[in-house]
């Protein structure tokens, strides 16, 4: 076996064509395959070698027959459909295979004696195991991939043509590379022939299982993996992008990844100074995700899924962020240092808006002792000074015990914040309930006239290492942050994981409402493997299987989990989309914390998550284009890991370190 442990193929045998066939046993979670590939061998050989993991060869069923020039049958597949033209011959006899070696991803196939030099075909039947799963996937671009359903030679080099049939239960559709040339159906299984390929690649072939109509029992009876059983693990290190929190791998120190000037920096919390990101001495600890955001598997970009809960832990320190003083302290214990930050949403009276600028109001005691009161808190006039990296990269000025530089006087002087406050806020007002249509308030105006409303599940994105915080009490500054996250997998079944396993994705999720780029129609996202969308269109029958490169989001039914939502006739009720499926939508009402299903012509959206894409938003119904639609941030109230916090208005009388709900004349004076 010693010639066989390189990490390449020998490459005296040259493949030119397969003929494939697999039957597929989906719930019992296994598969038998044939294959017959025409191969060239340049020399006489003893033993031909493959490319194979977690694959049974039948020893007794494999032979090699060889052939000079004329029109073969290959028994891989049907003999009236088969359109391979693998050169036969004058019969020469068959030489069959006397043992099989399996090594280093390698199946080694010795023979009874030399084979002869030239054409001929090898005939194999083989067997595998594939994860129990809703959907079957493999190729699509992706090497060494091949190897797991059928012996072949997986190496980007060996180009040949495939025929491939696939037998499997008639619940289930099957899509491969090709068109399909005939489907044949027997009973409770039939098998599906496709055309032969052009001359490709092993990782080019693609061949998708998948139930027509997925439910949620049917998840529940199935294992969570929906992959061939490929007999290795995935080892891909994860990718550093900006927002991450990272930890230095020798010295522990903590710091968020920043981009400044198109490359990334480190901004450590207990430094002043951003650093230089070398990305060999950090490791990815914490990685920021929304509620509703869809995202996939950091080793795998085909398996989709969405963000149904957060569970963020966090380590509080001093004011310089280097004494530790509370560890691993959930974000729902936490409270904001003020009001109002721009990109909360708000209610006054019947009106819904964003707020899109918080004007402060500051007391600050100078080097000189005199302490003065500052209506409007510029940075131009003072200056922030701020003691860690982490928090100047997320400018939010300003907070008790922060330095400041004061440029009001000839000489500039320092002072320290004694108090602050959210004084004024300007606000974006976005829709009025129609049962109580009243004049549009102003745009600015006293912050207590304003009540925050939010979506609990969905504000622990508020928090990041920097940010200042109050917890029992105290002002503290975020030093550490890990976070798990719950994911709704497009097969149904949840997960909490690690949220560094996972990377946002830009592929199309379940639920999603789409029309085809050339046509017209309404249609939903019922899954999406390997680039191909299960959809279902209102009006048809059957759900169709359509490449994602023919879709696009609808364009009035943009929604996602977490929009903010009304009614466009009746009451006017707003609430939150918590749920999105067969066309439909769950929203929690606001006034009465109820959950119903809607259709999606029955609301209207008036806010996104922060994140989307409007870049090719088309305009809406009333001729205002959803780049209007603000963008906002929720938070931050901190989500239950269970994802099913009681929906309220934020409490107009949370505590701070700057007692906002105090007398505005008696403390200002």
């Amino acid at each position: 076996m010693s010639q066989f442990t390189g990490p390449l193929l020998p490459d005296y045998a040259v493949p030119s064509a397969y003929d494939l066939r697999l039957d597929l046993d989906v719930v019992a979670g296994s598969f038998t395959g044939t294959v017959a590939v025409n191969v060239k061998l340049v020399k006489e050989v003893r033993f031909i070698v493959l490319s194979g993991v977690g694959l049974s060869v039948d020893r007794d069923a494999a032979s090699f027959t060889p052939c000079e020039s004329s029109e073969v049958v290959l028994s891989g597949g049907d003999l009236s459909l088969n359109t391979s033209t693998i050169p036969s011959s004058s019969k020469l006899s068959k030489f069959r295979v006397v043992a099989i070696k399996y090594h280093e991803q390698k199946i080694v196939l010795e023979f009874e004696s030399y084979l002869p030099r030239g054409q001929g075909v090898l005939d194999l039947v083989f067997s595998g195991e594939i994860t129990k799963g809703l959907f079957i996937r493999s190729g699509y671009n992706e090497k060494k991939c091949a190897r797991s359903f059928f012996p072949c030679w997986d190496e980007p080099v060996y180009k040949a043509r495939f025929t491939i049939a696939m037998e499997l239960p008639v619940e289930f559709a099957a899509v491969s590379n090709m068109p399909i040339l005939e489907e044949k159906v027997e009973g409770n299984r039939k098998v599906v022939f496709y055309h032969e390929s052009p001359n490709m690649a092993t990782y080019l072939v693609t061949m998708i299982v998948c139930p027509l109509q997925p439910d949620i029992e049917q998840v529940l009876t199935l294992q969570q993996q929906p992959l061939f059983s490929r007999g290795l693990k995935q080892t891909v290190e994860t990718e550093i992008l900006d927002g991450d929190i990272v930890m230095n791998r020798e010295t522990e120190k903590v710091s968020r990844v920043g981009r400044e000037d198109d490359k990334l920096f480190l901004f450590p919390i207990d430094k002043a100074e951003k650093e230089e990101l070398r990305k060999d001495e950090v490791v990815v600890v914490s990685r920021s995700f929304f509620h509703g955001q869809p995202v996939c598997l950091v080793t795998d970009h085909l398996k989709l899924g969405i963000i149904c809960g957060i569970d963020m832990r966090v380590d509080l320190a001093s004011s310089d962020g280097k004494t530790i003083a509370h560890r691993d302290i959930g974000t729902e214990s936490l409270e904001r240092n003020r009001r109002f930050f721009v990109g909360d949403t708000v209610v006054h009276g019947s009106w819904f808006g964003a707020v899109e600028g918080v004007e402060l109001k500051v007391k600050v005691h100078l080097e000189t002792g005199v302490t003065i009161t500052v209506p409007e808190a510029a940075t131009k006039d003072y200056e922030p000074i701020f003691k860690t990296a982490a928090e100047s990269y997320l400018e939010e000025p300003y907070y008790v015990g922060q330095e400041v530089i004061v440029h009001v006087y000839d000489d500039p002087l320092t002072g320290v914040i004694t108090q602050h406050k959210a004084h004024m806020v300007e606000v974006k007002w976005i829709h009025c309930n129609p049962l109580r249509e009243e004049k549009e308030p102003a745009k600015t105006f006293w912050y207590g006239y304003a009540e925050r409303i939010h979506d609990p599940r969905a504000t622990s994105s508020f928090w990041s290492l920097g940010s200042r915080c109050i917890f029992e009490g105290k002002e503290f500054v975020i030093a550490g942050v890990r976070s798990m996250v719950k994911v709704k997998w497009q097969e149904g079944f949840v997960e909490v994981i690690s949220s560094t396993e996972l990377v946002e994705s830009g592929e199309f999720f379940s639920g999603q409402f789409v029309a085809k780029k050339e046509g017209e129609g309404v249609g939903f996202v019922r899954f999406v493997v390997d680039r191909i969308a299960c959809v279902e269109w209102v009006k048809e029958e059957k759900p169709e299987l359509v490449p994602i490169s023919e879709l696009q989001p609808h364009a009035e039914y943009r929604f996602h989990i977490s929009d903010v939502v009304a009614k466009k006739s009746g009451s006017g009720d707003r609430g939150f989309v918590v749920g999105m499926g067969n066309g439909k939508l769950e929203v929690e009402w606001w006034l009465n914390k109820t959950i119903t299903v809607v259709q999606p012509e029955e609301i209207t959206r008036l806010c996104y998550f922060v994140g989307e894409d409007t870049s090719e938003e088309d305009e809406d119904e009333e001729g205002s284009s959803d780049d209007d639609t603000p963008a906002f941030l929720l938070g931050p109230v901190a989500i239950a890991s269970s994802g099913s916090v009681p929906l309220e208005p934020a409490s107009s009388s949370s505590s701070s370190s700057s007692d906002e709900d105090e007398d505005d004349d008696d403390r200002w004076g």
